[in-house]
């Protein structure tokens, strides 16, 4: 696979470059438009990485030219902006994915996430128990997770959700089983998240060891750490940004699934 990444920045390219090419990517690097164009004119790209400020112009005029480009017009496009309000709908050309620059590491997951989600779809599988009773943060990460092709259930209460995952009976690699439960912890009524992480890891069977990430309301070092003692995978506070979740989501049903299959594999072994 090879990526173009244009960025003007010398601090910035070498983390692009070195996150792209750590998602094995061989890499072709431009500071300029009329550099980026002679890459373009003579080399296939299986994304291109543009930001919006560079040394001879605005990225989306570069952008323009390979929305309007044979070889490159269905070519994921992502674009870098510090500009935090700008979505790749507001744009007047087509990009694919927009991040806005905060931090390195930020930027790096969102590389990772861009790159899973639009050169390896079939990445993105599995069955999600997610647990949020607040309205709209529930509807914004469920709209993240149905769209990059998860199987949700989504339940606004611990209790419920409790009852369905017992309801479940079935774990490991069975297509019906869950792979990750996302809850919320301070939830308003009701049961609270310890206790659903509690009766989950209860289970003697593979149900007990699914993958779990709980999201709080702050970010209290000694609750994180009481979490993660009493069994969760992860911890999220609010508000909470896409696609660091999605990253997150994605590396722990990978090693869910990898060691399916080494059960699976003892199974017919023994």
């Amino acid at each position: 696979m090879r990526a173009l990444i244009v960025e003007n920045e010398s601090a910035y390219r070498e983390m692009l470059e070195r996150t792209f090419s750590e998602q094995g990517f061989i890499n072709d690097i431009s500071d300029s438009i009329d550099d980026a164009r002679a890459y373009a004119e003579s080399q296939s790209y299986d994304i291109i990485c543009v930001n919006q400020n560079l040394k001879d112009g605005a990225g989306e005029q570069f952008v323009e030219f390979c929305n309007h480009d044979e070889r490159h017009r269905d070519t994921p496009i992502l674009f870098l902006t510090d500009n935090r309000e700008l979505a790749p709908e507001d744009m007047e050309v087509r990009v694919d994915g927009v991040i806005h620059e905060f931090n390195g590491h930020q930027v790096q997951d969102q590389i990772v996430h861009f790159v899973d989600l639009y050169l390896d779809p079939a990445f993105f599988q599995g069955r999600i128990l997610f647990v949020e009773d607040d309205e709209a943060i529930a509807t914004d990460i469920l709209s993240q997770l149905e769209k990059t092709g998860y199987r949700v259930s989504h339940y606004s209460s611990a209790e419920t959700a409790w009852k369905e995952f017992d309801r479940v009976k079935v774990y490991g690699s069975h297509t019906d089983a869950y792979d990750l439960v996302i809850s919320e912890i301070d939830f308003r009524d009701g049961m609270r998240g310890e206790a659903l992480i509690d009766n989950i890891r209860r289970f003697e069977d593979g149900r007990g060891f699914v993958p779990i990430i709980a999201i709080t309301e702050g970010n209290d070092p000694q609750r994180r750490i009481a979490l993660y003692q009493q069994g969760v995978n992860d911890c999220l506070a609010k508000p909470i940004l896409n696609e660091e979740l999605l990253v997150r989501i994605s590396n722990l049903i990978t090693n869910k699934r990898l060691l399916d299959k080494v059960h699976d594999i003892r199974r017919e072994l023994f």
